[in-house]
């Protein structure tokens, strides 16, 4: 509930207040990152994925003038980035368009891929202008890890405490409240935002989302006039709005037909269709983005403008517009009762002709484009899914029969080693241990034992001889689904990517998003106040029930020492038609989550 009083309240402050400057980059202004400063040449000839990189440690290291400086130039950077890319996408596929085909007939639909060369013709030039306009390296392809925290407003994330830390408080709730705008449900920003309320200086109908859309500003200026019954105002500011809505929805659109990693080497035809599929589910998802103002998801924002236009067209006595307004709408609901109604009304009117109810053109290219999409999505996704459950039957059999096999060799067979409960913390498993043959007699405290299992909170799924080598185990249950989840919480709002190692973003397949958390940037964290100190708390003391497990089921006399701890969180890349297989080793899960998220722990013996 106090999530949802703290956005509505703010979506009023936005309401009342849109002629506060945003980062929005006009269309005729590029971005030259290395004339940012003139006083300052560190961020020459540094690319935006540096300059992010950078940014981040100057907020580790607490130069928070210097995460300041960074965190903006990457985010005004980004924004000089998207629209080299759209506007080159765009300008390219307009060229090819209207370029006469080398041959007039179409034979094996040639003229597509015609097409299709023309504009990467044209895109080559194009990127080639933008960099040496900015330079050769300042704007380079961002690796898509980082591309993912900059569309999430992860670098607001960053800026409002190195805001706070300045003492600049309102540009810390600015700040902030734009980070919250993509993650509302971040609770404890959520009562971060709260406290930055109460400060000197800060003023509630100044804060601000500092990504705000052009068009909702001017949606929003738009219901005033309304409301005023200003409807010559609100009609133009309405159409302003629509235009700015759908030029928005393209450019997301156009800076979907990025680049994608298929992770293996299909045909020709396999390769054309993946891509294609990666670039539609991304572009499925624009409306979805646009539609978010202010945390706020308003569904119908796009046929919202028609419904606006067509009274103000009626008070205007434009009884053509308002009839082509009312059509439109029904476009996207036909079933409206209230516009059925204004259609009659509208239709009982003696200057109203049946041809004015003709719905306008974007509407109708939007709702076809729209229909089409989504009968191709759920087409892609029906036969996609037989072919996979097809591909995991004869999987399953060729395991099956391979399970069988190996079963009949072990028929009659004693394992090497049989399993025993453990005892209480502090006892030795192998303090005395005698290996025969084929068995394995341990006595602990003068008590012989042949039966050894985990115990019951624990649920041993795999040995060494499940898992290829020695001195390896994986064990379930270490976790309740409340702490899982806790755990996933606290994982999703502090996760960074790589594998903490060797700043290995993909260690081990391309195909994922490999995310962790280590125990130094999890006290961080709590000494900001950005993470309950309970998920810490939580965290160490999972840590230690997982090292004094270890010890005690490889019965080692000596205490474990943790080299390194990690919370990781594997997650699959979206656009692969071919099946993301999981693995995990030297981990513990819950079995009552499907979303893998393991503490890696290693450990040695100190001498």
């Amino acid at each position: 509930m106090t999530r949802l009083v703290i956005l509505l309240f703010f979506c009023g402050v936005i309401t009342g207040s849109n002629d506060t400057v945003s980062n929005i980059i006009p269309d005729n202004v590029l971005l030259d990152l290395e004339e940012q400063n003139e006083e300052d040449t560190s961020t020459k000839n540094r690319t935006l994925n540096e300059l992010y990189e950078d940014a981040v440690h100057a907020y580790l290291d607490e130069d928070w003038g210097r995460c300041i400086q960074d965190f903006n130039a990457v985010s005004h950077g980004y924004k000089a980035y998207k629209r080299m890319i759209t506007n080159c996408r765009r300008k390219c596929r307009t060229k090819a368009a209207g370029s006469a085909p080398i041959f007039a007939e179409d034979i094996e639909d040639l003229h597509f891929y015609e097409k299709k060369v023309r504009e990467t013709l044209c895109l080559l030039t194009c990127n080639q202008e933008y960099r040496e306009i900015v330079g050769s390296k300042a704007l380079k392809m961002l690796p898509r890890e980082t591309e993912q925290k900059l569309l999430w407003n992860n670098v607001y994330e960053y800026l409002h405490i190195c805001y706070y830390q300045k003492h600049r408080y309102q540009d810390a709730a600015n700040a902030l409240f734009t980070y919250l705008v993509e993650h509302p449900k971040d609770e404890v920003n959520l009562d971060l935002l709260k406290r930055y309320l109460t400060l000197p200086g800060v003023k509630h109908e100044n804060v601000v989302n500092l990504e705000l859309p052009a068009y909702v500003s001017v949606y929003f200026k738009g219901v005033s006039s309304y409301e005023d019954e200003d409807y010559a105002e609100a009609a133009g500011l309405f159409e302003v709005s629509l235009r700015l809505y759908l030029e928005a929805e393209e450019e997301c659109r156009f800076y979907c037909e990025g680049p994608f990693d298929q992770g293996w080497h299909p045909e020709f035809t396999s390769s054309i269709a993946n891509h294609f599929a990666y670039c539609l589910k991304c572009k499925r998802v624009c409306s979805r983005t646009l539609n978010n103002v202010n945390g706020d998801y308003r569904r119908h924002m796009l046929r919202s403008h028609y419904n606006y236009l067509q009274y103000s067209y009626y008070k205007l006595g434009k009884l053509k517009a308002a009839c082509a307004a009312v059509e439109s709408f029904l476009l996207f609901d036909p079933v409206d009762k209230v516009m059925l109604q204004n259609k009659d009304y509208y239709s009982a009117k003696p200057k109203v002709k049946e041809d004015y109810f003709f719905p306008r053109e974007e509407a109708v290219n939007y709702i076809k484009r729209q229909e089409y999409e989504l009968r191709l999505l759920h087409y892609i996704s029906n036969e996609f899914s037989v072919i996979d459950e097809k591909f995991n039957k004869i999987r399953k059999r060729k395991q099956d029969k391979k399970a069988n096999n190996v079963e009949e060799e072990k028929l009659g067979q004693k394992s090497d080693i049989e399993t025993v409960p453990h005892p209480p913390s502090g006892h030795s498993l192998f303090s005395h241990m005698k290996l025969s043959n084929n068995s394995s007699t341990i006595r602990v405290e003068g008590i012989k034992i042949h039966d050894i299992r985990v115990r019951n909170d624990i649920h041993l799924i795999a040995k060494e001889e499940d898992l290829g080598g020695k001195n390896r185990y994986v064990a379930d249950d270490f976790l309740n689904s409340t702490e899982c989840e806790s755990l996933m919480q606290f994982a999703t709002m502090t996760a960074v990517e790589g594998d903490g190692y060797d700043e290995n973003k993909s260690p081990h397949s391309k195909h994922e998003k490999f995310e962790g958390i280590t125990v130094g940037r999890a006290a961080l964290m709590v000494y900001f106040g950005q993470i309950k100190p309970e998920w810490l708390e939580l965290l160490l003391e999972k840590t230690e029930k997982v090292r004094s497990h270890v010890e005690r089921y490889f019965g080692v006399d000596r205490h474990l020492y943790f080299t390194y701890t990690h919370l990781v969180c594997r997650t699959a890349l979206p656009g692969n038609f071919h099946p993301m297989h999981h693995r995990a080793s030297g981990s513990f899960r819950s079995r009552n989550r499907v979303t893998p998220i393991n503490l890696t722990c290693q450990w040695i013996e100190m001498t």
